[in-house]
């Protein structure tokens, strides 16, 4: 649950700025473009962290790494909040970011400590949940903050907040990374009984080599992954088109809003009909999944049948995991089109437009969970590299979106926007698809996934 609430926080730090933009454009002197570097950089940050602090938490323990990167993260949106001019604003955010992207590199293994993987079937969209809900509430925050109070306590509520959680987190949360608790254990026994033979096997492993070798090596196999690995490529692009859209809203909708008269402390509640889509699909994930746990069964008694030792451990093919997202992956394209094509102010009521984002909640949340429990499935131990490959690209490239999304809406205008980003979403929709039909023959040209076992 904390690391859910970090996740929550670091989510909301993402976007609480953009629906203030107008109002610190105003304060610094700039156009309302260069304050949308605020939100560009800090998910440019997310992204670069990402390579980094998997794999540090993985040397040194979980905990240290959500304890220093957290207090870190709240000192960066304390200097948001004090800047003097944008210049400093910008480069402060960019740090924050980058100190706030554990939960998103880290959360993947913490869940693994703790849940087996039919646990973390029904876990899971609770944590992915909580990712997309940060982003959805950050607008809805930040416009009555920047209209009411000023658009600096959008930064003032996320660095209390998040010194609120670190609290938490110190006093709370325990290690569950388990070579790090095995370690503590061993050290306990060496004092206690002054026997130095007692080590563990990354105790002994870290003694033949080096940190600065480990590291290296963990920080180059996320784009290996890329590199090498089609599912994990065509997953990442997948991804990445789902969070450019995302984050693009968040400029783009008060361009398709301020026509409808909204303000905007207004146009930051239109994305609850995103929240919405969110807490409906997550309140559904036991039905959407009874087929998969169903088949789990299956698999874990035909092991049992055979004597096989690991048959609590036996898993369908990783393919099924995909088969909610084959469903929920057309709701983004039809999203889209619905809202692009419904929004004619004076013609058709504000609610026809806004309530297409429940259709747009419901999608990226089933293909964010079905995609990333693909991805841990098909590569087990090296998955923190995987889905770290995945975080670095979806938050570079939305970064950077972020940046031409008002141009683009405004060149356009809204209904070819939403059509453009409509038919590239349909495009990247039969990903799941072909992983689904072809992804196991796939896998056996790995060089990253376990053998592939016949049938």
């Amino acid at each position: 649950m904390m690391v859910t609430a970090i996740g929550l926080l670091v989510g909301v730090a993402a976007s609480i700025d953009s629906a203030a933009a107008k109002f610190a454009a105003s304060k610094f002197g700039v156009s309302e473009e260069v304050v949308e570097l605020q939100t560009a950089v800090f998910l440019i940050g997310f992204g670069l962290a990402a390579p980094i602090f998997g794999p540090m938490s993985e040397i040194g323990g979980r905990n240290p790494v959500y304890v220093l990167t957290l207090l870190m993260f709240v000192l960066f949106e304390i200097g948001s909040a004090l800047a003097p001019n944008i210049q400093t604003r910008v480069i402060l955010r960019f740090f924050a970011g980058f100190f706030g992207s554990t939960p998103l590199s880290n959360a993947g293994g913490s869940i693994a400590d703790i849940v087996n993987s039919r646990q973390r079937t029904f876990v899971f969209p609770i944590f992915a949940n909580a990712g997309f809900l940060g982003p959805v509430l950050g607008p809805a925050m930040g416009g009555y903050l920047g209209w009411k109070v000023g658009e600096e306590w959008c930064e003032w509520l996320v660095a209390i907040w998040g010194a609120a959680l670190l609290l938490v987190v110190l006093c709370f949360m325990p290690e569950t990374y388990a070579p790090t608790l095995l370690k503590m254990k061993a050290q306990q026994i060496r004092r206690a009984t002054g026997d130095k033979r007692y080590r563990t096997a990354l105790e002994m492993q870290r003694d033949t080599v080096p940190f600065k070798q480990a590291f290296r090596h963990s920080l180059a196999m996320p784009f290996l992954y890329l590199i090498y690995e089609p599912i994990v490529l065509l997953v990442s692009l997948y991804m990445t088109m789902i969070y450019i859209i995302l984050f693009g809203n968040f400029e783009a909708y008060p361009v398709i809003y301020e026509p409808f008269g909204l303000n905007p402390g207004e146009i930051g509640l239109t994305f609850i009909s995103v929240a919405i889509g969110l807490f409906v699909t997550t309140a559904f994930t036991p039905i959407l999944y009874k087929r998969y746990v169903t088949l789990q069964k299956t698999a874990q008694d035909t092991a049992l049948e055979k004597g096989k030792k690991d048959w609590e451990e036996r898993l369908p093919e990783p393919e099924e995991r995909l088969v909610v997202a084959m469903l929920g992956t057309w709701l983004v394209p039809i999203s889209l089109f619905y809202q692009g094509w419904t929004c004619f102010p004076g013609k058709v009521s504000v609610w026809v437009p806004i309530s297409s984002g429940i259709l747009f909640g419901a999608g990226i949340l089933t293909c964010f969970v079905a995609s990333y429990q693909y991805i841990i499935d098909v590569y087990q131990t090296g998955s923190a590299s995987a889905l770290a490959s995945l975080t670095f690209t979806r938050y570079i490239v939305s970064g950077g979106a972020v940046m031409f999304t008002t141009p683009m809406y405004r060149s356009l205008g809204t209904h070819w926007a939403l059509s453009l980003l409509a038919f590239l979403s349909l495009v990247f929709s039969f990903i799941p698809w072909l992983f689904y039909f072809f992804g196991k023959r796939v896998r056996t040209w790995s060089r990253y996934t376990p053998p592939v076992e016949d049938e």
